[in-house]
């Protein structure tokens, strides 16, 4: 069915801000479920967790993004949901890394019991730096990518063969970003398209695309100069009165509440071959409210 619907570029203000709320909030719990089970589970699949940290994220930010949002704009959904993406990916590197520096907290505090918390965060710091060239959270990643790695297995029968081959160092990088390009794109494809969808200004809602009517086509050319006519009700009578022809039916796309209708059209299914049928339209255009209540609530 032709789809002649623009979206009009508008977004609830207060709406979008809840929605970026809401989509960081299961960002960071999805974030942190993630890490939670390599950590202290010590359990994970490469490239596993991203897929599904990526659709949680891309399904919290579709839903409320329509919802509340009321987002016409595509650009503001998907950068909504790629933000959200990013924060996701981000929570699990900044748990790793507050999770670390405790451990390392209480390991320079049992050498050195006499330091208070500020000469404590001073010492990390200073060994991050000793060891990687940067403090913070860039120097522990640097410190963790040549003391750490990912493995990457064959698993069969409940059982983990040994690592068919381990990445370190600059490819632990590349990993990493693979993990963010996947979380990102996850949540992107979810959020692309639900802003183009047929929306109706006037009530807020969106528009229904509806098979209200099947007939055949025994007195198509009837039904179309009925319909042309205005005369709704005699057109559903024909087009419904015989079976003996190819099926027709009447496709209608229009709002639920208000019944405003963007486009109509009425279709007959050919029967051209074994197995194959073809769809040809024999007639497009577009009703009045009062026609499309008439069509929904019409009884054959």
């Amino acid at each position: 069915m032709k789809n002649i619907f623009k979206p009009s570029g508008r977004f609830s203000i207060v709406g979008m801000f809840g929605t970026l709320i809401i989509g960081i909030i299961v960002a960071i719990i999805a974030g942190l479920i993630a890490y939670g089970f390599s950590y202290y589970l010590d359990f994970s699949i490469p490239l596993l967790f991203p897929f599904l940290i990526g659709a949680s994220v891309g399904l919290a930010t579709q839903t409320y993004g329509e919802k509340i949002g009321k987002s016409r704009n595509q650009f503001l959904s998907i950068l909504t949901a790629v933000l959200c993406a990013i924060i996701a990916w981000s929570t699990i590197h900044v748990a790793d890394f507050v999770v670390f520096r405790n451990h390392v907290y209480s390991d320079i505090l049992i050498e050195l019991p006499y330091l208070d918390p500020g000469e404590v965060k001073q010492v990390f710091n200073y060994w991050l730096i000793d060891e990687t060239g940067n403090g913070g959270i860039v120097g522990f990643l640097l410190l963790k990518a040549y003391s750490s790695n990912v493995e990457f297995s064959y698993i069969f029968s409940g059982a983990t063969t040994p690592p068919l081959f381990n990445i370190t160092g600059i490819g632990l990088f590349i990993y990493w970003f693979v993990e963010l390009g996947i979380i990102v794109l996850m949540a992107v494809v979810m959020n692309k398209d639900y802003a183009r969808k047929p929306y109706c200004e006037k009530c807020g809602v969106r528009r229904m695309i509806s098979f209200p009517v099947f007939g055949d086509d025994s007195n198509i050319d009837d039904v179309v100069a009925q319909i042309e006519a205005g005369d709704i009700v005699s057109a559903l009578d024909s087009l419904t009165e015989n079976e003996d022809g190819n099926l027709a039916k009447l496709v209608i796309e229009h709002c639920p509440n208000c019944f405003d209708s963007l486009y109509a059209e009425l279709i007959v299914v050919k029967d051209v071959g074994p197995k194959t049928w073809i769809d040809q339209t024999a007639w497009n255009g577009k009703l009045q409210p009062d026609d499309i209540k008439t069509i929904l609530e019409y009884e054959e």
